[in-house]
């Protein structure tokens, strides 16, 4: 029996359920000389060598957790397979829906419990839930700023990575870093405010990857300091077109890969202005805004394919998109600097202060976390006072 669990610890809980059923099935199946008419039994599989403790645990937390999804009795059957030739003694779901190990029927659907169990043990594992090794990432704008500071984040964990930029010479000078780094990192030209040239990112990532994606961070995007009555109908068209279509395209595209994945992390970057009023920022405002409740609906409707939707809204950021914008009115430039005096810890981030909190909400460890917006602002919005 030592021998089933220590084979049942080794199946990787980051595959889809389906996979990670059949695996612990046929795990438990080929060790079951002494129990061939049942070997579907929980108390069975998850029996360890000290003795019924594991067993125990199943029997009073499944029925806490599962009610009705497994079957009470001498052994906690799945009641979402289909046992034995004819479905089983217990045919409690459609007959579509049943799984016939022993004929080798397409598996259609199923619940999961039984794959939680598993996954949740296995979970245990420490350097499982802290690692990205295996995995696959898209970055947009990960040449500099917080993008480039995600890149080495998610590098570090193991991720392989691709990132875009229009910049050419960008490109090529980071991925030479990254080289030397031994991060596995490619990235490709692109204009993100080009919808044909978004098709043809993912169309390469698609083919880097092999039509599968864990992870997608939305970092592109930019900013424009004016007051309200002074913007014009292609400061709009730029800004939304940016911070949001872009993003929001690029999220549409990628879903296919994202749900191939099996399990899937989608992390948009927004601003603390997404959350509440500051000066003379409207309609970038109203951009990341969009993207906030964008998190929120995704998540929900997405969960289904076992995808993660989480956003992270920082305050102010050393990076170069501060200094874009030139001519910038005096007044702005001053009510700026006394909402950044009474920012608690100090009134500017660095990039890598922001990477993170993204890398770990694209971790197995944040795997129960989706649609929170999660603000990084040194304790602005908390109170907006300075002792």
């Amino acid at each position: 029996m030592s021998q089933v669990y220590t084979e049942l610890c080794d199946v990787d809980p980051m595959q889809d359920d389906i996979t990670v059923v059949a695996r612990c099935i046929s795990i438990w199946h080929s060790h079951a000389k002494g129990r061939p008419n049942d070997p579907w039994s929980l108390d069975a599989v998850f029996m360890d060598p000290v003795g019924n403790r594991i067993q125990a645990t199943i029997r009073r937390e499944s029925m806490a957790k599962f009610g009705g999804l497994l079957e009470e009795g001498s052994c906690y059957r799945i009641r979402n397979f289909g046992v034995g030739e004819n479905g089983g003694k217990y045919p409690l779901l459609p007959h579509k829906y049943k799984i016939n190990f022993f004929k080798n029927t397409a598996l259609t659907r199923m619940n999961r419990p039984f794959a939680y169990w598993v996954a949740s043990r296995m979970m245990s594992n420490r350097e499982q839930r802290w690692s990205l090794k295996g995995m696959t990432a898209l970055v947009t704008g990960g040449t500099r700023g917080i993008g480039y500071a995600i890149v080495e984040e998610l590098a570090g964990f193991g991720a392989s990575i691709h990132t875009c930029s229009r910049n050419e010479k960008e490109i090529n000078e980071r991925l030479e870093e990254w080289k030397g780094k031994g991060y596995d990192v490619t990235a490709s030209v692109c204009d993100l405010s080009s919808k044909e040239q978004r098709k043809e990112l993912i169309d390469t990532v698609s083919s880097v990857f092999d039509g599968k994606l864990n992870i997608l961070i939305n970092n592109a995007g930019t900013t424009l300091l004016k007051d309200a009555t002074e913007h014009t109908a292609e400061d709009y068209a730029y800004i939304m077109g940016t911070n949001f279509e872009s993003p929001y395209h690029l999220t549409q595209l990628t879903h296919p890969l994202l749900k191939s994945s099996g399990n899937a992390s989608i992390v948009f970057i927004s601003s603390v202005a997404g959350v509440m009023a500051l000066p003379s920022i409207s309609v970038y405002a109203a951009s990341k805004g969009a993207i906030n409740q964008l998190t929120k609906n995704l998540a929900c409707e997405w969960a289904k394919d076992n995808i993660r939707t989480n956003t992270v809204a920082p305050w102010a950021v050393k990076t170069t998109i501060q200094n874009s914008q030139e001519n910038i009115d005096l007044k702005i430039v001053e009510a700026y600097g006394a909402l950044m005096a009474r920012t608690p810890l100090r009134p500017i981030a660095e990039a890598d202060e922001i990477s993170p909190l993204v890398a770990f909400l694209c971790l197995p460890a944040a795997s129960y976390i989706t649609g929170q917006i999660i603000v990084i602002d040194a304790g602005y919005t908390a109170g907006g006072f300075k002792s």
